[in-house]
């Protein structure tokens, strides 16, 4: 072919004779009817794409919406529970020994009685007249049952290094809530952690500031040395967070007696025990980790409280399995709020808040009162109802029932002739009244 330089300066051929002609446009068909092909398949590839779903807008808006609708059917996430705040329930100033001096200061230890058949899910259980007391001060043991969920409860006095971050961090693998009872000495000594424990949304709640023994301590400094040994922590909670413990707390050593839970309630906490723990916080002498999982797994039961010490390197190593198998028999990990909410103690506070809290009382016969059918109470006598409401509770027999307890070495419990708890009591775990114990074993 002889080369010609176009208008524009670049070279084209022209064919020499008609065969090379006839080849040029051979070639040129080919070419033609190659690029006809491929845009039809691109065009059909395109048209297929786009039957199948993957640029249908409304089959995109779907998809979103069964993954919206997957996503809230899973197990809520901490943020979506409503979180109750600490309010005195009476001026801490009011809090004197003169107010409490009708009610019994006399120690208890919490204790708990096992179902026989252990593996079925079923709930412990206490005396009747002592989950009296505990309602009467909205006190939690045990969560209503019906949602299929428990509660992992955390008690912090000291950090075992290392403990409580892969604590955390399973929680945050896991998406699940701790309630975290911390002292106002391990706020101090562990700021960072307390904060990390905020910022990923778990419920940090008072323990004390010096780990005392409650009903001891108001016998020895009266009701204002419990009042600062919780006020204390407090305000070193407030110090490094800038906000107030959750109003839940947990007595040290799983002491109480109806006066402390007086004095907690009034404080604006919560008293909370367990319905679940074992012996965990023995630095030196750790559980086997597949027997803690066993243990914790026969005795679980919808809304137990798990008490799992944060000191115990058993605990934070089987942390994350432990939830797993949990959800694989069906069950949720709760947030202690929501107990609150479910016994309608969040309701009240709300009433309470909203009103001036008169009571009112019908008029008797003869009452110099007046015309109307009933009438105001002031302050004064709202709290004179309140102690006499509590006097009675205090004379119903429940002295009796709590009289003879078993002594708790570091925190191993033993009956008064120093024989074992009966492997259906919480091992470890606290007191069986005298009158208790021939009801103790299941019959």
């Amino acid at each position: 072919m002889t080369p010609i330089r176009n208008g524009k300066g670049m070279f084209k051929h022209l064919p020499r004779n008609k065969k090379e002609k006839k080849e040029r446009i051979a070639k040129g068909g080919v070419m033609l009817f190659t690029l006809v092909f491929c845009t039809a398949l691109t065009l059909g590839g395109c048209g297929r794409i786009r039957e199948s779903g993957l640029f249908n807008q409304t089959t995109v808006t779907e998809t979103q919406q069964e993954t919206s609708e997957m996503v809230t059917t899973t197990e809520p996430t901490i943020a979506e529970t409503t979180r109750a705040t600490l309010e005195t329930n009476v001026p801490l100033d009011d809090i004197t020994d003169a107010r409490y001096e009708d009610i019994s200061n006399e120690l208890t230890k919490w204790w708990y009685r096992r179902p026989e058949q252990l593996g079925e899910g079923l709930p412990v259980t206490i005396d009747e007249p002592v989950q009296d007391i505990l309602s009467s001060y909205q006190a939690l043991w045990q969560a209503p049952a019906g949602k299929k969920t428990v509660y992992i409860t955390s008690d912090e006095g000291y950090e075992i290094p290392g403990n409580t971050p892969k604590i955390l961090d399973a929680a945050k693998e896991k998406d699940f809530v701790i309630n975290f009872f911390i002292t106002g000495q391990y706020v101090e000594s562990n700021p960072d952690l307390v904060l990390r424990m905020l910022d990923e949304g778990h419920v940090v709640a008072n323990h004390s500031q010096l780990h005392k023994n409650g009903p001891k301590t108001i016998a020895e400094l009266g009701v204002r040395g419990l009042v600062d040994d919780l006020d204390v922590a407090n305000n070193k909670m407030i110090e490094v967070s800038g906000q107030s413990f959750a109003p839940f707390f947990r007595p040290p050593e799983g002491v109480f007696s109806e006066r402390s839970l007086a004095v907690i309630r009034d404080m604006g906490y919560h008293a909370v025990f367990w319905s679940f723990a074992y012996v965990d916080w023995i630095a030196d002498d750790q559980p086997d980790p597949e027997a803690a999982k066993e243990k914790i797994l026969e005795e679980l039961h919808d809304g137990s409280i798990l008490l799992l010490h944060a000191n115990s390197v058993t605990n934070a190593n089987i942390l994350g399995d432990l939830v797993d198998e949990i959800r694989a028999r069906g069950y949720e990990i709760g947030d202690l709020n929501d107990v609150l909410g479910e016994l309608g103690y969040l309701e009240e506070a709300a009433t309470k808040n909203e009103s001036d809290l008169d009571l009112t009382v019908d008029t008797l016969p003869g009452d110099d009162l007046t015309s109307s059918a009933t009438t105001t109470l002031g302050t004064e006598s709202v709290d004179q109802v309140a102690t006499a409401v509590r006097t009675t509770q205090a004379q119903t027999g429940t002295k009796d029932q709590q009289e003879q307890g078993v002594k708790q070495e570091q925190g191993v419990t033993l009956r008064p002739d120093a024989s074992p708890v009966p492997s259906t009591m919480a091992a470890g775990q606290p007191v069986i009244p005298e009158t208790a114990k021939t009801t103790a074993t299941p019959r």
